[in-house]
């Protein structure tokens, strides 16, 4: 992910792209998997001592 640094003065003349129109459609867990082959890698990442009130 490229984060991008630019002023509102700066986005005022951009145009609005044709992505930014889709609607958001929930899918299900199954929907998902199958965009994936039916092959998903389950990571246990170390998060480190809790430092706050997290659980």
């Amino acid at each position: 992910m490229e984060l991008v640094n630019c002023a509102k003065q700066e986005m005022v003349g951009m145009e609005k792209s044709e992505d930014s129109s889709k609607v958001f459609e929930h899918k299900s867990f199954v929907e998902r998997l199958k965009e994936y082959d039916g092959e998903i890698e389950v990571y246990d990442f170390d998060w480190g001592e809790p430092v706050g009130r997290e659980m």
